[in-house]
């Protein structure tokens, strides 16, 4: 979706994507509720969530759409982690994406709530509840053990260090 360039409002850019997600998630029994917005140490912002029963998506945007966690019930899943555990660790989400105007970021957001999100959109518990489960086991690799170049295994070399 082309939008027209705007100047930094964060609850600006937060209406516009509204309009985006409106689209998902009214049909699918969500509701938008407001939430704060205004200056802060970190620079203005605005947060919002769709709501629908024990489901929940939180928004936040300060110089764009930025966090995005997903509710149901007590679990939850921040959106990278999210799409990470429901694309078997593989890439292939579109939010966070590379856009030129903050509210393009809701166009990307759309994008994984019709796809890999979509189980969460249409209120499928237990495979959110497999997703969280996942990322319990499957703890993200961070540093050399990211790219499979660390070998964590010690050997022993008579002196007691664990090291070779």
């Amino acid at each position: 979706m082309k939008h027209p360039a705007a100047p930094h409002d964060p609850a600006a850019v937060l209406a516009a994507g509204r309009q985006v997600l409106d689209a998902i998630l009214l049909p699918a029994g969500f509701t938008y509720v407001a939430g704060e917005s205004g200056p802060s140490c970190g620079g203005r912002f605005a947060q919002a969530a769709y709501v629908a029963g024990e489901r929940r998506i939180d928004l936040s945007v300060r110089w764009q759409l930025g966090l995005v966690t997903y509710h149901f019930g007590d679990a939850s899943l921040p959106h990278d982690e999210f799409m990470r555990a429901a694309l078997g660790g593989r890439q292939g989400n579109a939010f966070p994406g590379f856009e030129r105007d903050p509210r393009e970021a809701f166009d990307f957001l759309a994008q994984d709530l019709q796809g890999p999100a979509r189980p969460f959109v249409q209120g499928d518990k237990a495979r959110f509840l497999e997703l969280v489960a996942w990322v319990s086991a499957n703890p993200r690799r961070h540093g050399f053990g990211a790219i499979g170049a660390l070998d964590t295994r010690k050997e022993d070399d008579g002196r007691g260090s664990g090291r070779a």
